[in-house]
Order: C-alpha cells, then sequence, then structure tokens
C-alpha cells in the first residue's frame, strides 16, 4: 500500500500579454464570394482571444472539426496536432493516457511520478494520468499549448497543456441526438440539450454518451490451438475471451445562473463510468530461457495471442495461482463551480473550485502468454480539491495582464500485486535481472489512412456521416524491449486496429 498526501499553493507570476497587433500580421482582405474561416476563440492566456491573434505555441480544434475527425477522445483530437503524442494503454495498461509534447511528459502510472503535461477539464487540473483518456462529451474546443514557454497553465505543465471545454448552457434553444453503428457490432451514441429554467438568470445543460465495441484481439487456448488436452476454453472454438473492447458511458450536467449584468456562475457534475477490455496486445519474440519448447507465437498479421489472465507463481514454495481481471475498470466524477464577475475597468474576477473522485483497477502481463513472466495487477485512488483565483485586466490598448493563485490538496492510495516469476527457466531458479536490449520492430511500407464522407441537408438540421479507419487494413506492431526483467524477451503493442467502418446519423433540434 502506498498512500500520498500532497498540498500546494502556488502564486501566479505576473503576466504580461501585449497586444495582438505586435504578434500577428494584418490578415488579407477576403473577395465577397470568398466564405470566412470559422473562428475559434482560446483561452491560454486567461482572456478570450482568436486563435489567430494567439503569440504562443498551440493548436485548437472547435467542435465542427472534432465531428469531421470522428473523435471520440482526447486521444484521437490530439492526433493532428503537431509535436504531440497522446496514447491510451501505454505500457499494457487501460485507463491511462500517456502524454508527451516536444518530448516532454511522463508515462508513469504511479502517484509518486506527477504528468509533465497538466491535462484540464474546463480549466480543472487533473493531478494524475490514471483515467485520463476522457471521452469528448459535448465538447466545445480542445486547446493543446506547446511548452514550455509561453504557457500559463502553472501545476506540472512544463511540457505544456491540454485542455478541454464543454459547452456551457444558454438561454437559446439548442439540441441534438446521434447514433452510430459499425462493425464489431459498435453501438454508440450521444445527446445534448438546453433547457431554460428562468428566462435570463437561470439555464440547464445535460449531455450523455455511451459507445460498446467488442475487442479486436482474440484471446486463444493454447492447449486447444495447438492440439493439447489440457484447456480452459468453455465454449465451442479455442477463444477464451478478447482484448481491445470499449464499454463506457458518460454524463455532465451544467447549471448556468447570471444574477446580475456582468456576473456568471457555472456548476457542473459528470460522471464517467468505463469497464472496456484491457489493451490490445501481441508478442513477437520469445525466448527458450524461459518459454522451453512451447512456441507463443500467433502468425504475423493475425490479430490473436494466448494470454488466459492466470497468473502462476513459480519457484521452490509459490504461491498458487490466482486470477487477473481482463478488464480495466474506472469510476470518476466530480464537481466544480466556475464564477466570473466583471468588476468594470476591463477588469475581471474568476473563480474556479472543483472536487474530483476517480477508482482504477487494471492490470498488465508482460508476455501475453500463459508462461506468467511478469503480471501486474493495481488499484488507483485518488482525491483532488482544489481552488483558483484569477484577477486580470488592461492597460489601455498595449497591455494586459493577470495575477491569481491556485490550491492544489490531494490524496491518493495505491495497492497491487507483482509477480516475476522465480526464473526464466521453466520452473524458477531466481531472478535474472540481465539488461540486453534487443529491440525488435515492424514499420509498414503503407501508412494509415483514414476516410470520411459526410452529408448535411439543406437546412442543416440532419447530418449523416460513413467513417473508415485504416483503410488499408495496415497491420502496425512495434516492440519494445523488456529485458531489464527478463532477458531476450521483447513484447509488442498494437497501435492499429483493423479496419473498421461505422454510419452515423445526427439530428439537431
Amino acid at each position: 500500500m502506498m498512500a500520498r498526501f500532497c498540498q500546494a499553493a502556488s502564486l501566479f507570476a505576473l503576466a504580461l500579454g501585449w497586444g495582438p497587433a505586435a504578434w500577428a500580421e494584418e490578415a488579407p482582405s477576403k473577395g465577397a464570394d470568398q466564405p470566412a474561416a470559422p473562428e475559434i476563440i482560446v483561452t491560454a492566456q486567461f482572456r478570450a482571444q482568436r486563435l489567430q491573434d494567439t503569440p504562443i505555441a498551440i493548436s485548437a480544434m472547435g467542435r465542427d472539426l472534432l465531428e469531421k475527425r470522428s473523435a471520440t477522445d482526447i486521444v484521437s483530437a490530439a492526433a493532428g496536432a503537431p509535436n504531440v503524442n497522446l496514447s491510451k494503454g501505454q505500457g499494457g495498461f487501460g485507463q491511462f493516457a500517456s502524454v508527451f509534447i516536444r518530448g516532454v511528459g511522463q508515462s508513469d502510472i504511479h502517484f509518486a511520478v506527477e504528468p509533465g503535461v497538466g491535462m484540464y477539464v474546463d480549466d480543472v487540473y487533473y493531478g494524475v494520468m490514471s483515467g485520463a483518456v476522457f471521452q469528448l462529451l459535448d465538447t466545445d474546443r480542445v486547446e493543446i499549448a506547446r511548452g514550455p514557454q509561453g504557457t500559463l497553465s502553472g501545476k506540472n505543465s512544463i511540457g505544456g497543456s491540454v485542455k478541454l471545454y464543454s459547452r456551457k448552457p444558454s438561454f437559446q434553444p439548442d439540441a441534438y441526438a446521434e447514433v452510430t453503428a459499425g462493425g464489431r457490432n459498435l453501438l454508440s451514441g450521444r445527446a445534448a440539450a438546453n433547457f431554460t429554467i428562468v428566462p435570463d438568470r437561470l439555464a440547464m445543460r445535460f449531455s450523455v454518451s455511451g459507445r460498446r465495441r467488442d475487442g479486436f484481439m482474440q484471446r486463444l487456448d493454447y492447449a486447444c490451438a495447438t492440439g493439447g488436452t489440457a484447456t480452459q476454453r468453455t465454449g465451442a472454438d479455442c477463444v477464451l475471451g478478447r482484448q481491445g473492447g470499449e464499454a463506457v458511458w458518460s454524463a455532465r450536467a451544467s447549471l448556468l445562473w447570471t444574477p446580475a449584468s456582468g456576473v456568471e456562475n457555472v456548476l457542473s457534475f459528470d460522471t464517467t463510468q468505463d469497464q472496456s477490455e484491457n489493451p490490445a496486445q501481441k508478442p513477437v519474440f520469445q525466448s527458450p530461457a524461459w518459454a522451453g519448447s512451447a512456441h507463443y507465437i500467433t502468425p504475423w498479421g493475425s490479430y490473436t495471442n494466448y494470454e488466459t489472465y492466470q497468473s502462476r507463481p513459480t519457484g521452490a514454495s509459490p504461491a498458487p495461482a490466482y486470477p487477473m481481471s481482463p478488464n480495466s475498470t474506472l469510476d470518476a466524477k466530480g464537481i466544480s463551480n466556475n464564477l466570473n464577475i466583471d468588476l468594470g475597468g476591463h477588469i475581471r474576477l474568476t473563480s474556479i473550485t472543483a472536487y474530483r473522485y476517480s477508482s482504477t483497477s487494471l492490470s498488465a502481463q508482460i508476455d501475453q502468454t500463459p508462461a506468467s513472466i511478469s503480471d501486474q495487477s493495481w488499484h488507483l485512488l485518488h482525491r483532488q480539491f482544489t481552488q483558483e483565483i484569477r484577477l486580470s485586466g488592461a492597460l489601455g490598448a498595449w497591455a494586459d495582464w493577470t495575477v491569481g493563485g491556485y490550491y492544489y490538496n490531494a490524496t491518493g492510495a495505491s495497492e497491487g500485486r507483482v509477480t516475476i516469476s522465480g526464473g526464466v527457466a521453466p520452473g524458477g531458479g531466481g531472478i535474472y535481472t540481465d539488461a540486453i536490449n534487443t529491440p525488435l520492430g515492424h514499420l509498414p511500407a503503407l501508412q494509415l489512412v483514414n476516410a470520411r464522407l459526410t452529408w448535411d441537408s439543406p437546412q442543416g438540421d440532419w447530418q449523416a456521416s460513413v467513417a473508415v479507419t485504416n483503410l488499408f487494413n495496415t497491420f502496425y506492431a512495434e516492440a519494445t524491449s523488456l529485458n531489464t526483467v527478463v532477458p531476450y524477451f521483447a513484447g509488442s503493442y498494437i497501435l492499429a486496429q483493423p479496419r473498421q467502418w461505422q454510419v452515423s446519423l445526427r439530428r439537431r433540434f
């Protein structure tokens, strides 16, 4: 058991942001027949600015662009941003976001190592990377600021920051519903709506989404697939289960209160429940030092492995075998309050108060075989309270300023079980730690290609789309050396799913 208690308070340095005229050239005039490009308003410098007028290295994607890219979570949204590497399930750990910007980031799931890239939802900082693969639930925009220079995000954001902003409630009628179906029994849906409670005073927005899809990696029973008799199968075929499946739903409720002119308060509650399968992995190399005469490598190009999720300790006096979960679960919820007051004279006060809770259970197997070379099971529990206060204003037309304070109070507990076989030889014999690196890999000759076709009705109330990912069905695996524990062994993570199609239908009200 490991527990962590953290309190932090910091004072933002005075941030002077010189006027946009000093940084951006004047845009060329547009002809009467040339459509204007859609504007994206960002708040990376704690004030509303057009994206093209923000003098820092930033990428922003509005909700229209996110829809065109069929982005469903932060991983797919960040795929098009330069110098950004955001992946899910790094190291075989599901529900874990590994984020690097310009080579700066973190890939350790544990609380003792905090992120190098800040993750934010509606300006609320997330202190851990477990459970940080956020679903794009009624998202207004995504901002990615590339550090270390120019960003004002603060705590643990030396590499930059990734910020998601949800759509706020409004007093205008607005609603939509969308349903998607596709291969591997894909079924997903999302919907959102505004409700005016008191005209010009109180409004509410509610949004919900869900997604389910079968896994693409089949886990085969080794004895059954190779003609043996001691099998664990329960069905007519040799399939024990799958990896890479999705089962997640999210909901958010926001309440907008405008008691007076220049005062806006947004109270939000959100929850995410995820029961997805563990990330898909495939071994590409084995050593006879631990595999003996068994052959655990399935054919190249096939989405199969021999993982059993049964850990079998070895050695002189081994512990009993025990089962491991084939799923990575997440229970996350939080409440936040964002208060903005216009004090007059170009001065604005912002207060952001939030409490978040997350509980994550995950397991990882290095070898993806029945050999149980190195097995890990973890349960991570995290609670945090944050309070941020900002005061911002302008000095005439030539300078903008921001000053503020930030408080962070978090507790975390990490408990788990790690089983390393008694040695590299069958039957055990001691842990072998010879660090011999033998990186293996396979790069496809044809890069990954995605395609999407969208139709909008003339009135703009209906939208239909067809999307295909990995159009040419490229099998893409990258091997990772794991020889610091087990020599001459390399595992592989599947980075590309097989070709997948989906059809979506959206109705705006």
